[in-house]
């Protein structure tokens, strides 16, 4: 598994995991093998996504008998806690500036919770600044355009107009509010469908003024 890990981490810059089960001793293999899939993705910088059965402080239940992985996961946690850091992540960005590829594990017709919008929101705001900018939007394009077209090229009038889309109130910035507002109980079928794809304008899910797809479309 570590070699499989340590290609995945020097394949793509942004990995997503999702639906990651409370763990114990009774699931040492897949502790083993988290830790070891959290060691490659921080060793290469690369920017994870992940939703879990509980907050990773919790997620695995320590066993006293077993003080080896207690350590090691203790050492996890807190890799992680650092990966969300803004500082990782403008580090993963420069360190994978001109990395092609990304892996997202939400199948496209997989709604995203609004807890899940919100860490995809958290780890394209690389600045730490609270909201997202042309340039962590696009980034943000491109992967999703890559995940769902195969191919990374994304023009500048599209994000331009995702931008205005998604800026409801119109000042030059999408705030996490609204950036959850359009990804929150949306596919990401419905959001590339609406913000980038082109689709005739009967099949295409209408942004409301707020910036909400309309799923009635």
């Amino acid at each position: 598994p570590c070699q499989d890990y340590l290609g995945l981490a020097s394949a793509f810059h942004t990995i997503f995991v999702e639906s990651v089960p409370q763990l114990s001793f009774n699931d040492i293999n897949r502790v083993r093998r988290f830790i070891t899939l959290i060691d490659s993705l921080y060793e290469k910088r690369v920017r994870l996504v992940i939703s879990a059965a509980a907050p990773m402080e919790t997620l695995y239940a320590v066993d006293e008998a077993n003080s080896d992985e207690s350590f090691a996961f203790d050492r996890t946690v807190s890799r992680l806690n650092e990966m969300s850091s803004s500082e990782y992540l403008i580090r993963s960005i420069s360190a994978h500036e001109k990395a092609k590829g990304t892996l997202l594990v939400y199948e496209s017709d997989s709604v995203l919770t609004r807890e899940e919008a919100t860490q995809l929101f958290v780890s394209y705001d690389a600045d730490g600044s609270g909201a997202l900018e042309i340039p962590e939007l696009r980034l943000l394009m491109m992967d999703l355009s890559e995940r769902m077209r195969g191919h990374r090229n994304v023009e500048d009038a599209e994000v331009e107009h995702a931008f205005a889309l998604m800026d409801a109130n119109g000042n030059g910035e999408v705030t996490q509010y609204e950036f959850t507002d359009v990804f929150a109980n949306s596919s990401l079928t419905q959001v590339v469908a609406a913000y980038g794809e082109t689709l005739p304008e009967n099949a295409r899910p209408q942004p409301s003024q707020s910036g909400r797809i309309n799923r009635d479309a």
